[in-house]
């Protein structure tokens, strides 16, 4: 019984600790993303190239690169 509390806590504690990474690495990425759009925008990109570049970076549809781009593009 107390071998198998141990494997349960011990099986909790690594889905936790995957969870944190994976969260981790989906902020990173969301980040990243708003960099490029930004950085795109800002140097006078077109959406479309923008699209483009996150899709390809990131292997995204192009219905999700759109999402960041509606997100994170600043409207004048």
């Amino acid at each position: 019984e107390v071998l198998e509390l141990a494997l349960t806590t011990f099986d909790r504690e690594l889905y936790e600790q995957g969870l944190r990474e994976e969260g981790e690495t989906i902020g990173e990425a969301r980040g990243e993303a708003r960099g490029i759009v930004e950085t795109y925008q800002e140097f006078g990109k077109s959406q479309e190239e923008t699209m483009e570049k996150l899709m390809d970076k990131f292997g995204v549809s192009e219905a999700e690169a759109k999402e960041s781009i509606e997100k994170y593009w600043k409207k004048k």
